[in-house]
């Protein structure tokens, strides 16, 4: 019995020397160490780790539980029913409040669209469209709808297949070969979103360490490829030369202490039709500076595509240059063609470079076939009827001249603008809280009279949106009377809710029939 015992007091010395050893020899180097905190670090990883070898249970399939604890039984159906009839769901958002109101409630759901009218859900008869891009009114026509049905019967409804692999169509091809012809450039590449493709182009170009000189008043979706692009973005006042100088003087002289000029890209970024103010980029005094500072332009036309110029090539056309006199020239295709998506047009480097450094482009489902056939006819016809550009035209001054009448109310847009923003004279006093509210009355009173009329709307994260807006925006498709009665109505709206002035004039001409 002695000789068992003094055999386990060996075993017990042998097994307990290493952590003695240990523990001395962590003493020394706690009484010798200045900083001994990564000791401490390392007894607690010794000590995770045996807890986790020797202590925590593991997960069992079979035991459907951790370690020894038995499983519940099954639940029986009533108990389930039970449990689901008292179960509450927590919100995705945080409720309203009293005096917020739903966006939901203010949504406008359009049934049907006949040109330029529409059909309202909840709203007896026929309304006239303020509210869309559809500059050209191309997206309504027959034969472009007689065009899409005979695409989708031949090429169906596309692959699904990203460009680079297997979405590219022949009716991909030919848009973008007929896109680079009206627009004089080498080529042009076409994205299935227009929102990508403005991102996406800005992102392909411009990386960590480069430097975009922005616009202050660029839209949302330049913001957004500004992010993506992780580049450093410099901000100068919008449409202010002075200020866009004093910019690039500063990018300049960071240059030159740090070295960077060497590989760092530089654009600036502009659009040639403001969404958010409806006034025109100063093109000539832009590039002017753009080629004394030595920077590069990306220029966003997705609003100017098609309306500005005699033949509605945009902005460049409107200042009498040529569309390759901006390097990296984005545009839509849902605007003043109807159709859906996006293109860049430039030279073979910029579109190539795309192909495969486009996210929008390398990663997205291409098109269907039908829409880039929709686009195609719509360019045509743009350039066979060019009288469509001169009554938008006509249409446009003939909008701002009645609109200017609104009391309370100032147009703030270009005389060349399609789009037009109304807001109010007290926009300074006043906050974004009250102005909405009377926004969202004047849009009430409009669409009970039958004009849909919309407010621009932004995100609450956008600390360079604008003061709210009541945007109307103006289309080719709308006879001359029907135009004169939808902004009388929207004049006699802002009447009734900001007062002072009498009515404009639209119940009582009846032209919305005519």
């Amino acid at each position: 019995m002695e000789a068992v015992e003094e055999v386990l007091q060996r075993l017990a010395g042998l097994l307990a020397a290493p952590f003695e050893k240990y523990y001395v020899w962590w003493l020394e180097q706690w009484e010798e160490t200045a900083h001994p905190w990564h000791l401490t670090i390392e007894v607690a990883l010794v000590v995770l780790v045996l807890w986790v070898l020797f202590v925590k249970r593991s997960y069992d399939p079979e035991k459907r539980g951790f370690g020894d604890r038995a499983p519940k039984d099954e639940l029986t159906d009533k108990e389930i029913d039970a449990m689901v009839a008292e179960w509450t769901p927590e919100p995705l958002a945080e409720p309203l409040g009293e005096d917020e109101d739903d966006p939901v409630d203010e949504q406008v759901v359009i049934t049907a669209v006949d040109g330029p009218q529409v059909a309202v859900e909840g709203h007896e008869g026929d309304v006239l469209n303020l509210a869309s891009a559809d500059f050209l009114g191309l997206g309504g026509d027959p034969e472009i709808k007689e065009v899409s049905a005979d695409t989708l019967e031949a090429y169906g409804c596309g692959t699904c297949g990203p460009r680079g692999f297997y979405g590219t169509s022949k009716k991909h091809t030919d848009l973008e070969d007929a896109l680079a012809e009206f627009m004089q450039v080498d080529e042009a590449i076409c994205y299935s979103d227009t929102v990508a493709c403005v991102a996406s182009a800005i992102a392909a170009f411009a990386k960590r360490g480069d430097v975009l000189i922005l616009d202050d008043g660029v839209n949302h979706t330049v913001q957004t490829g500004a992010f993506l692009s992780r580049a450093t973005c410099v901000w100068w006042a919008h449409n202010d030369m002075e200020d866009l100088e004093r910019a690039l003087r500063a990018v300049t002289k960071d240059d030159r202490r740090t070295g960077a000029n060497k590989t760092q890209r530089r654009f600036i970024v502009t659009e040639g039709l403001y969404r958010n103010y409806g006034d025109l980029c100063p093109l000539p005094d832009v590039l002017a500076l753009r080629d004394r500072f030595r920077v590069r332009l990306i220029c966003d036309e997705t609003l100017s595509f098609g309306v500005l110029g005699a033949t509605g090539r945009g902005i460049t056309e409107h200042y009498g240059l040529a569309p390759k006199d901006i390097e990296i020239l984005v545009a839509s295709l849902a605007t003043s063609l109807g159709s859906v998506g996006g293109f860049c047009a430039g030279s073979t480097e910029v579109v190539d470079h795309q192909r495969l450094s486009g996210a929008g482009y390398c990663y997205s489902a291409s098109a269907p076939p039908f829409l880039c056939a929709a686009a195609h006819w719509a360019l045509g016809a743009m350039k066979e009827r060019p009288e469509l550009l001169e009554t938008l035209a006509a249409h446009t001054q003939r909008a701002q001249r009645a609109l200017a009448r609104a009391p309370g109310m100032r147009v703030e847009s270009d005389v060349d603008s399609p789009i037009i923003h109304l807001r109010f004279d007290d926009a300074a006093e006043a906050d974004d809280e009250v102005q909405n509210a009377r926004l969202r009355d004047i849009e009430r009173l409009c669409l009970d009279n039958g004009v849909l009329v919309r407010r621009s709307r932004y995100l609450e994260s956008n600390d360079r949106a604008p003061p709210p807006s009541l945007r109307v925006m103006v289309s080719a498709a709308l006879t001359a009377e029907e135009l004169d009665y939808a902004v009388g109505e929207v004049v006699n709206a802002v009447a009734a809710v900001v007062g002072g002035g009498g009515r404009g004039g639209g119940s009582s001409g009846g032209g919305r029939r005519g």
